[in-house]
Parts: structure tokens; sequence; C-alpha cells
């Protein structure tokens, strides 16, 4: 099995085929071995490939067994890693935004706690991208600039960030920005060679030319998506490529192309069992034959689109089948059965918080119920749809409010650096200024001293006279070392001494720092840093530490550093960290020693302590 296993951790550059395999006999074999690690690790390779495969059920399997086995064995790294899968898989094949916001905030939980910049970025992503799905610009714009912070080095990840804010800002209706977000997303994907970003970049840079009324220019990105996903012969991108070019045909009131496009969309997504973009496809035929005046061509595509959508009850799909089967049956003038459908839509634009369709299905029920004669339910879904088209207008002027701000935040950000680029060279200039006056200083004591020494030579002489038998004794002898002792008192008559307004001041100084700045989490802390942050020397903290809390200086930072510890543990914070984590996040550099600290002063492991206070919140 562990040659398997290796085989399997090598097989990057492999079919996904071949890794399958090799990942299900792994697991297998884990299984009966309860081999807990191997087949946690089996679990989110399979899951990542039947991810990869568009394969939601088995997707689910894995991946929620790994992140169980995970949690389970305290890997939280492999919990985070499993998340982002998840949260992804939510997003992209079920269409469940919330669930993916959960996933990823979990997965952005854990980065933060490990400081794994990797982490972070990869769970932004996913945050923003789910923000997005969720209708929430704000929030989406916010997580982008934070997560960009991380990206300085990782152009594909400050790619893949370019391309959600060009969905947000489109979504606002601000196509210049996000077109300008599209050309520096294609930029850094053209320079990697990152060909499925390309695509993807040049579908997104045909619907904001669309919305622009570019027609030509749009039809002309999508069709470059296309042939970018049929070289590297990617059956979905391909499919929703035409997808696409459809609704851009349709925008161009050319129909039959449009037509065209949906009908060779649905039959590739028939190909590949993704029920999801087919319904869409569908509804979109099935829209354009009434549009056309051919109502019966349309009655098929209508029902196909209901069967996807609900087949893998998926409510964005589904909201969008039955707003079209309302629309088919008001057409036939079958009201009662129009409004049975948008009432479904209603529903499930409810569930998933689309107010965008929601909208559009209050104006069908109300022109549906006028035409039954039945004013006041067409009063009441009328004001439903106005008052939508007011709170979307209300979100346009909190967004273009939350922009103003983010420019303004950032030419202030830049107008602060500017400043501390020329205080710097200030301080610079300082410094070199100083240094010479040092180095001055220095050279005219050198040579006072040298001087003092000249004259004084045959004093000092006699000095070192007189003690010079202890250096002609061995020094192990025990009374030569007292012999030691007894000269140095008479020359330092009183060890170092610190009076109590001094000492009050510097504990109360010590104090703050520690309570307030938890100087204690630095690792590297040494007694001559605390020191000079408290304007003090060492030998005057050390007094202080050792008088005010009985204990030497290690003694002291490992107490502080103990009591956080255990308030992350009363916090749970182990939900989310582990005791290797907590160890590093209170300061020390390894588990050992925090584990020897914490029994220590406790009188109990971090592990013992944990279940004591699990059973005293019982």
């Amino acid at each position: 099995m562990h040659v398997l296993y290796e085989k399997l951790t090598s097989q990057e550059n492999r079919s996904l085929e071949e890794r399958k395999i090799t990942a299900e006999t792994v697991a297998k074999l884990a299984r009966e071995l309860n081999e807990q690690v191997i087949l946690v690790n089996s679990l989110f390779i399979l899951g990542k490939i039947a991810n990869n495969e568009r394969n939601p059920d088995n997707t689910n399997k894995y991946l929620k067994e790994a992140r169980s086995i995970s949690r389970n064995l305290g890997d939280v790294f492999l919990e985070a890693e499993t998340e982002l899968i998840l949260s992804e898989y939510y997003r992209l094949m079920v269409n469940k935004p919330d669930s993916a916001l959960i996933s990823a905030k979990r997965a952005s939980s854990i980065g933060y706690a490990l400081n794994d910049s990797i982490l972070i970025m990869n769970a932004g992503f996913n945050l923003v991208s789910a923000y997005t799905s969720l209708h929430d610009p704000i929030s989406a714009i916010r997580t982008a600039k934070t997560t960009l912070n991380y990206c300085e080095n990782n152009k594909g990840m400050r790619a893949n960030i370019y391309s959600q804010l060009v969905i947000v800002y489109r979504d606002a209706g601000d196509l210049r920005e996000s077109i300008k977000y599209q050309e520096l997303a294609l930029e850094i994907a053209e320079e990697s060679k990152n060909y499925y970003a390309i695509a993807s970049i040049h579908n997104g840079m045909a619907t904001s030319k669309a919305q622009l009324r570019e027609f030509e220019t749009a039809i002309e990105h999508h069709k470059t998506a296309i042939d970018i996903y049929s070289k590297m012969k990617d059956s979905f991108g391909i499919a929703y490529s035409y997808n696409m070019l459809g609704t851009t045909y349709l925008s161009a009131k050319r129909s039959s192309e449009a037509m065209k496009c949906f009908q060779e969309a649905i039959n590739r997504f028939a190909k590949i069992g993704s029920h999801q973009q087919m319904a869409f496809a569908q509804s979109n035929l099935a829209m354009e034959y009434m549009n056309v005046g051919r109502v019966d061509d349309a009655k098929m595509y209508v029902n196909s689109a209901i069967k996807n959508s609900e087949f893998i009850n998926d409510k964005l799909s589904m909201s969008d089948a039955y707003a079209t089967a309302g629309r088919y049956y008001s057409i036939k003038g079958m009201i009662d059965r129009s409004i049975v459908f948008l009432m479904k839509a209603v529903q499930c634009a409810k569930e998933i918080n689309n107010p965008i369709m929601l909208q559009s299905v209050y104006e069908q029920l109300s022109d549906s119920y006028d035409r039954k004669g039945d004013s006041k339910n067409a009063l009441i879904f009328l004001q439903l749809k106005n008052a939508i088209t007011d709170t979307i207008a209300r979100q346009n002027a909190q967004r273009a409010y939350i922009e103003m701000l983010v420019k303004y935040e950032t030419g202030k950000i830049k107008k602060e650096a500017t400043e501390a680029k020329g205080n710097l060279n200030q301080l610079k200039a300082e410094t070199k200024r100083n240094t010479i006056l040092l180095v001055v200083v220095i050279v005219v004591s050198v040579t006072i001293f040298s001087l003092i020494l000249f004259f004084y030579w045959k004093k000092i002489s006699n000095f070192f006279y007189r003690y010079g038998y202890l250096s002609r004794k061995p020094f192990n002898d025990a009374r030569n070392v007292k012999a030691v002792f007894s000269v140095i008192n008479k020359e330092i008559p009183e060890a170092i001494h610190v009076d109590k307004e001094t000492s009050d001041q510097l504990v109360a100084k010590l104090k703050k720092v520690m309570d307030e700045e938890k100087l204690f989490l630095r690792s590297d802390l040494i007694l001559s840093d605390l020191a000079k942050s408290l304007r003090t020397n060492t030998a005057y903290l050390s007094r202080v530490i050792n008088d005010e809390y009985e204990m030497n200086f290690s003694n002291f930072l490992n107490k502080y550093r103990i009591e956080e510890a255990q308030k992350l543990i009363e916090n749970r914070k182990l939900e989310v960290m582990t005791f290797e984590g907590i160890a590093k996040s209170c300061g020390f550099l390894s588990r050992s020693s925090f584990n020897q600290a914490f029994k220590k002063f406790t009188g109990m492991t971090p592990t013992e302590y944990s279940q004591k206070i699990d059973l005293e919140k019982i």
C-alpha cells in the first residue's frame, strides 16, 4: 500500500484516469488497514479528480469524508485544502453559493491561524467568488482588496482576483472598470500561458463588450474562447462558450445564429452530463422560440429544462426554468398554470437570494393576475417588483459610495507612502550624520582613555600587583573562588539596588507592554530587547523581575505565554488550531517546550487541560 501511495503522490503529470484508479486502490487498502492519514489524502485526491471531471456526486462524497477524517485527526491544513475544493464544488457544480461561502470562510480562518499565505490567497479568491454569486459586491470588493495584498508575487492568483472583480463591477454597471480588470487579468494570463484563464477572460470581455453594444467585438472574443477550449479539448468550456455566444447573438438581434449556438451548447452539455448548464441553454432556446412565434417548438425545451434542473435540485437553474415555463403557459393562455410555475420560480429565487430573477418574475405575476382580472394580486406583485427595483437602486448608490471611498482611501495610502518615503530618506541622512558623530566621539574617547592610562600606569600596576596572587593559584579551589568574591566585594561594596519609586515605575511599564502590547508573543524576545522597549538596562530589569515576580526572565515570559494559551483553549480555538499552532502563536518555538512550560505552571498537559475545560462546560 505504501508503494502505491508514493506512486499516487508522484503522479501529477499522469492522466486523471490513472490517478483515479491508483487513488481508489490506495483508499480501499487504507480502509482495510485503518491507515487514516493515507485514507484522507487518497479521498482528497479522489475528490479533486471528481471535481475536475464535473462529477458532483463523487466530489461531494469523497471531500466530505476527507473533511470529517481530517478534523478527527486534527490535520487542519488538509481540512482547509478540502474546504477549498468543497467551496468550488458548491459554487460551480451545484450552485450553492451560501454553502461555498461557509467552506471558504472556514479555509480562510485556518489560513490566518497558520499564517499560510497560499491558503489565505486561495480562500480569499473563493470568498470573493461566493460573495459575487450571492450578489454582495461590497463584501466581494473588500475581500478582493485584502487578498490582493497577499498576491504581490503570485501573478496567477492576481489574475483570478481580477477576473472576479470583472464580474463584480460588471454587475454594478461599471463596465469601464470591469474591462480594466479584464485587461489586467488577460495580460497576466498571456504572460504565464494560462490558456484556461485566457479563454475565460475572453468570454468575460465579450459580455462586457455586448453590454456596451459592441457586438462584433464581443462575438470575436467568444469565438477566440471557443478556439482555445477546442485546442485544450475542454468540452465544458466549449459548451459554456457556445451558450454565451448565443446570448450575445440574441442581444445583437441575430436570432437564427443564437438558436444554433444554444442547440450546440445543449448537445455538448448532454454529452458531459452537465444538467445545470444544459437547463440554462434549454431555457434560452425555449425563450427564443417563443420570441419568434414558434411557441409549440418551445414546449419540449421548457420541459427538458425543468427536468434537468430538478434532477440536481439546482435552485438557480430551476428558477430560470420555472420562469420560462410561466412565460410559455402565459402565451398559451393557460394563466393559472403559468402562475403555478411563476410562484415556484419565486420560491427558488428567494432561497438563493436572487433579486434580479425575483424582479422579473414579480412583473410576470402582476401581468398574469391582471389578465386574469385579479387586480388585487396584480397590484401586490407590482408593488413587490417596485420594492426590489428601489432596493437595487439603493444598492447601486451604496456601491458607488463604497467605490468612491475605496478610491479616496487608495489615494490617501499613496500620499502617506510618498510622505513615508521622504521621512525615510530624511531619517537615513540623520542616521548617517549620527554615525559619523559617534565614530568621532569614540575616537576622542579612546584617545583620552589612552592618555589617562599612560599618566596613571604606575598606580594601576600597583593595584594589579596587590591581587596578582589570585591568578597564580588554581581557580577550581573553592577557597580561591571565595577569595575572588571577597576582592570583588571590596571593590564593589554593594550589589545592584533599585529604589522603590524606580522599581514601581518599571513594573507599571512592564505590565503595560506585556498585558496590552503582548510582547511575550514574540518567540525571539530576549531580556535586552525588553529592556530597550522599556528604556532601561538589563541589570535593573532583571532585578525588578526577580524582586517583583520572584522568578527569572525565562519563567516570567513563559508564565504570560501559558496564560495566553489557556485563554485560547478556553475560547475553543482548538476547533481551528492544533496545539502546535497555539504554541507557536503564544511565542513558543516548539511543541515540546510548550508542553514542559504548560505542565510546570498548570500541573497538567495541554491535552489534560483541554479535556478539563470540556468537562466543565458540559
